[in-house]
């Protein structure tokens, strides 16, 4: 499936596991809603309206009522994500810039019938402004499937699926702006190994992929180099931290052998986003 983007915006897919909820009850059930593409990626400028759409497919043999909600993720110190549900009107964000079109409301209901497409377009209007706009955003789409009601337990049951449009709005681009806090070097002697550890504080409002190396000198001699990730990269065997704008993670490596006491020039380089970071240096003192 081809959508054409409008306004000099760049529009590409990259397919992933369909984010799949069982609300109320939890059974053994296969969910019959299927959303396509199930990830929008978008580049615009502030001010542009950029069109979207995806397809909604009732798989069932009957007909079945949906309705569209908004939530987003946000990410821990860990590097993992968080969805949050929007719930309320009272809840400004980057949802609010979407404009569905006229057969469907949020939190409305409204019908597929058996083995349906359902196709839902929409347009983005981004803000004119740029201290309102630029930067980076997620905005997800869920697609809930309301079920018959179960003859036995008297209970509907709601399934969801969803899209994902990952928007960001381009701007000057500038060296990227970050803090390195909270330093630290931990010598485990049971383990026979060292820990370093760091805060990185994103200060801008892109999300980026973050590599980062920490070398340990002492008395000019390279003692260790050591890549550093969050806990959600290193477990998922990445050699990158993905970092979401304005926000606050704690990376660690390993180094294969006690370090012994006494001061270490330390010196941290990497990139964010494509972007060398400036080195960050410190002499810090293991006990």
């Amino acid at each position: 499936m081809n959508i054409k983007i409008l306004n000099k915006a760049v529009c590409s897919y990259a397919f992933f596991a369909v984010l799949s909820v069982a609300l109320l009850i939890t059974v053994s059930t296969t969910i019959q809603a299927q959303v396509s593409p199930t990830r929008i990626k978008i580049e615009t400028k502030p001010g542009e309206k950029v069109p979207f759409n995806f397809n909604i497919t009732n798989k069932n043999k009957e007909q079945r009522s949906y309705a569209i909600s908004y939530s987003y993720y946000t990410q821990d110190k860990d590097g993992y994500q968080k969805e949050i549900k929007v719930t309320s009107d009272n809840q400004s964000g980057a949802w609010d810039w979407v404009k569905l079109d006229n057969k469907v409301k949020p939190n409305q209901r409204f019908d597929i019938k058996s083995k349906e497409n359902f196709s839902l377009s929409g347009v983005i209007k981004v803000p004119r402004k740029r201290s309102q706009s630029v930067g980076f955003y997620n905005i997800i789409v869920s697609v809930t499937e309301f079920a018959p009601q179960q003859k036995k337990s008297g209970v509907t049951l709601n399934y969801a699926s969803a899209s994902i449009i990952e928007l960001t709005v381009l701007g000057v681009k500038r060296r990227p702006k970050y803090l390195v806090e909270n330093t630290e070097i931990t010598v485990d002697k049971e383990s026979n190994s060292s820990t370093a550890s760091i805060e990185y504080l994103n200060q801008s409002n892109y999300k980026g992929r973050l590599l980062l190396k920490m070398q340990l000198r002492r008395e000019k001699r390279l003692i260790a180099s050591i890549p550093l990730l969050t806990n959600e990269s290193s477990n998922g065997n990445h050699h990158y931290s993905s970092i979401f704008p304005n926000n606050r993670v704690k990376l660690t490596g390993s180094v294969e052998k006690i370090l012994l006491p006494g001061e270490y020039d330390m010196r941290i380089v990497g990139e964010f986003g494509g972007s060398k970071l400036r080195t960050f240096k410190k002499t810090i003192t293991v006990n």
